[in-house]
């Protein structure tokens, strides 16, 4: 796994699509997003995400995810990594797991 630095938006994000049992696909499927750019913002490999995607977030997550929360001064250097495919963040197997995830170098 590599370090990079990852908007708070990020984190958000992954928490509101674990907390809600979504995986990536599902969650941009329904929300009408491009699932590359959701999956790359949320691995770190995007710097920065449009406005148009952030207020698409947003929305999405009935605010829960807010788009100032994906502001280059919200990133804070985590450790990311990909999961294999029918793994979860904690080990279970899962059908429809997500495809990346980020963990706060504080927490480990």
């Amino acid at each position: 796994m590599a370090e990079q630095l990852v908007p708070d938006g990020a984190r958000a994000l992954r928490a509101y699509l674990e907390k809600n049992n979504v995986s990536v696909p599902t969650f941009c499927e329904q929300a009408g997003l491009d699932r590359i750019q959701v999956q790359k913002a949320l691995n770190g490999v995007t710097q920065r995400i449009s406005v148009d995607l952030a207020t698409s977030i947003e929305r999405a997550t009935n605010g829960v995810v807010l788009a100032s929360s994906w502001r280059s001064d919200t990133r804070r250097m985590s450790t990311v990594g990909r999961l294999r495919r029918g793994a979860s963040a904690d080990g279970s197997d899962a059908s429809d797991a997500l495809d990346g995830h980020t963990v706060d170098k504080e927490a480990v």
